[in-house]
């Protein structure tokens, strides 16, 4: 077997056991993978168990009303017993020899509604009775042109597709069973991470035979560049989907080195290369005793730079910027902020780069709650897909999205797939799942559709693993509450005026406030304050929704209530984002800036003493008259502390910097011990 091959396939025992419910799925109760809708992550759904998830790492919404992942074997092609079949190294078959690594046609075997075109083998299987049944087992591959536009139509390019237990003991796919009777020629692959059109079909064709000969395209060598991931949970003899990818071969997974690119050279083919620890790099350069290590500190007010599409509300800025990140751009279609088509068209021969793209285009044509046409419909439609001109413009290392949990439902699918052909298109992996914000520090049971996706040269980054539960332990924190996040606010507040607040009389009924709010919608109708005297504030909607108090909204009482329920909460977006950021970090090997330490001042007064002065150590000068002191160290007078505090202080002093936006200020770090 070829050692490409090798690096992708392992020989695996057809069944896996999952850890906390102690599935088995093996060959007696599986059928061959009849995976059902793979763009299933689609609507609202609930924690498997309840609450919190069985998968810790991966947070387990499992979707109510869509196809299941049915993995049980078709009758007639079901095994015998695993003690009454064989493994073998090859079999004879058309005139061929199948060896485990081949790729081999196959036909009639479906992944949900897809048509798989190939297998490549992982094991070949022989019944030990008098049949001497043959079949085999593998991971299934699928044209590009038949993943119903997701990926770029692009000839003999071919995706693999790898099916997960979330949460199991084994990570590795779950592998097809193929009886050989459904099993044509093996065909020529190729692993590379290149983008396409290099190593295409044809240009492989010419490099091996006389230029004028043309394969047919049954005979061509395919080429793959694609991983499609479903991750999901077993529910009874089927499986819920809880996150997908759309993933590019890595490097790593490219043997031979001819179709190999470093992604040094993706990046820069792709956007110029990349800023390490972030485009915005204001302030001194590296220290010097930083310059040949391989792991170095950021410059000092460096950051990684946001574009805030759609920005609305500003909640993804918010969120950002509390984070860490520097807001280069906010684009809205507003009087304040300029469009999304005004600034593809304004910024037409300029050079744009940023860190991270953010994308939340307008979404109530996709939401579940939309069931009457409205006279925006076809402008969120086309929102959507102006955020291909956008990512082609500005060429970010990573984006995200925030979309509602509508998008990917089956009604939506020719939307929600030309969506994820803008990031593929371009080589972008993607990843997306139903996350309930709750999970993240939100108030509310609020699901929203999020996406992760990095460019070409970049490795995906995983989501971040949840901060909140329902019960807490294990450093996760309980919920956030209703009482929780409106707590602390005053009449005099912006937006809190409770003498123009509605009021009922008879009260309507009340509820528990200690735990999460409903979800917050645009208009906010029949959601109460929970005593049921009067509505919300605005000032409460915009704390339940993860806002600061020093958030300023524009606009009347309608449209703010509009935005605030529109946003991407900020106290959510503060998680994702100091998440990404620490990946981005320790893939440029960078670590936070570092100021160099002055030489330390002690100053030690002993009132026990008989001295009445003050002796002065320096770990550079231990002669108090011999000390230097320069505009790096700071004196400070205790007087004050000794009248009211033990009667020995140390005080350490140094110089550092601390930042508010762009205006650096000099602050004294005091340790009082």
């Amino acid at each position: 077997m070829p050692r490409q091959n090798r690096g992708l396939v392992s020989s695996r025992r057809a069944y896996r056991r999952w850890e906390g419910i102690g599935l088995m799925i093996n060959r007696h109760h599986r059928r061959s993978t009849s995976v059902s809708s793979l763009s299933s992550t689609s609507t609202v759904g609930r924690f498997a168990n309840g609450s919190s998830s069985p998968a810790s790492c991966l947070e387990t919404i499992v979707i109510d009303d869509v196809d299941v992942i049915d993995l049980t074997i078709d009758d007639e092609t079901e095994s015998p017993n695993l003690s009454e079949e064989r493994s073998v190294a090859s079999i004879r078959h058309n005139n061929e020899t199948l060896h485990v690594g081949n790729l081999v046609e196959v036909w009639e075997k479906k992944v949900g509604d897809y048509e798989v075109d190939f297998l490549q083998i992982d094991r070949v299987i022989q019944s030990r009775d008098q049949q001497q049944k043959t079949w085999l087992q593998g991971i299934p591959f699928i044209r590009n042109r038949n993943m119903r536009g997701m990926l770029p139509n692009k000839p003999n390019e071919v995706c693999r597709i790898e099916h997960i237990v979330a949460g199991g003991l084994d990570p590795s796919p779950i592998l097809m069973d193929v009886p050989l009777n459904k099993v044509g020629k093996v065909r020529s692959l190729i692993f590379t991470n290149a983008l396409w059109p290099q190593f295409r079909s044809s240009e492989l064709a010419n490099t091996r035979r006389h230029a004028e000969y043309r394969p047919t395209p049954n005979d061509s060598t395919l080429v793959c560049r694609w991983k499609f991931k479903i991750y999901s949970i077993p529910q009874g003899r089927s499986k819920k989907p809880v996150e997908e990818v759309f993933e590019t071969i890595s490097v790593t997974e490219v043997d031979n080195p001819r179709h190999r690119v470093e992604d040094y050279h993706l990046s820069q083919q792709w956007r110029g290369g990349v800023t390490p620890g972030g485009a915005w790099a204001a302030g001194d350069t590296l220290p010097k005793s930083a310059e040949h290590v391989d792991i170095t500190p950021r410059r000092r007010g460096q950051k990684y730079t946001v574009l805030d599409a759609f920005s609305g509300a500003g909640g993804l800025s918010r969120g950002a910027q509390s984070a860490g990140f520097k807001i280069t751009h906010a684009i809205d279609k507003s009087d304040e902020e300029t469009s999304v088509h005004d600034f593809i068209r304004y910024a037409e021969g300029q050079h744009i780069r940023v860190d991270i793209l953010h994308l939340s285009p307008p979404c109530q044509y996709f939401s579940p709650a939309h069931t009457h046409p409205s006279i925006h419909d076809d402008e969120n439609i086309f929102a959507l897909y102006s955020c291909n001109a956008l990512i082609d413009k500005v060429r970010p290392r990573i984006i995200t999205v925030e979309q509602t949990f509508g998008l990917p439902m089956k009604r939506h699918e020719v939307y929600f797939h030309g969506f994820l052909n803008d990031f593929t298109q371009y080589g972008y992996s993607v990843r997306w799942k139903i996350v309930r914000l709750c999970t993240w520090g939100l108030a509310q049971d609020r699901r929203r559709l999020i996406m992760i996706a990095a460019a070409p040269g970049e490795k995906l980054p995983p989501f971040p693993k949840p901060t909140h539960s329902d019960v807490g332990g294990q450093d996760l924190k309980r919920y956030n509450t209703i009482k929780k996040a409106i707590a602390g606010l005053r009449p005099t507040d912006d937006l809190h005026d409770l003498a123009r607040v509605k009021r009922f009389y008879p009260p309507k009924g009340r509820y528990d406030p200690n735990k999460l709010s409903r979800t917050i919608t645009t208009g906010g109708a029949d959601f109460v304050y929970f005593d049921g005297t009067r509505d919300f504030t605005l000032r409460e909607f915009a704390c339940l929704q993860g806002f600061p108090m020093n958030h300023e909204f524009i606009g009347g009482r309608t449209a703010v209530k509009r935005q605030i329920g529109n946003a991407f909460a900020p106290n959510t977006v503060k998680v994702l984002y100091q998440h990404i950021e620490k990946w981005l970090l320790k893939e440029d090997k960078k670590i936070e800036y570092q100021p160099a330490l002055p030489d330390i001042v002690l100053l030690d007064d002993d009132l026990d003493s008989d001295s009445s002065h003050t002796s002065y150590q320096s770990s550079s000068s231990p002669e108090p008259e011999m000390m230097d002191l320069t505009e790096d160290v700071m004196i400070i007078d205790t007087e004050e502390t000794h009248r009211s505090q033990a009667s020995s202080r140390r005080v350490r002093s140094a110089r550092s910097r601390i930042w508010d936006n762009e205006d650096d200020v000099d602050a004294v770090m005091i340790d009082l011990t």
